[in-house]
């Protein structure tokens, strides 16, 4: 019963964890990303 509780609430928590972090995360790494298509497009002078 124990372990079951444990496990329980560490699923819970590594969740919550996960739906705060990863949003952030990913938008972290698209405006990287965009930034980085934008300047490359500039560069070649496409902009």
């Amino acid at each position: 019963m124990l372990r079951e509780a444990l496990s329980r609430a560490s699923k819970d928590v590594i969740e919550k964890i996960a739906w705060e972090v990863v949003p952030q995360l990913a938008e972290t790494i698209i405006r990287a990303e965009l930034e980085r298509l934008i300047k490359d497009r500039e560069a070649k002078g496409l902009a």
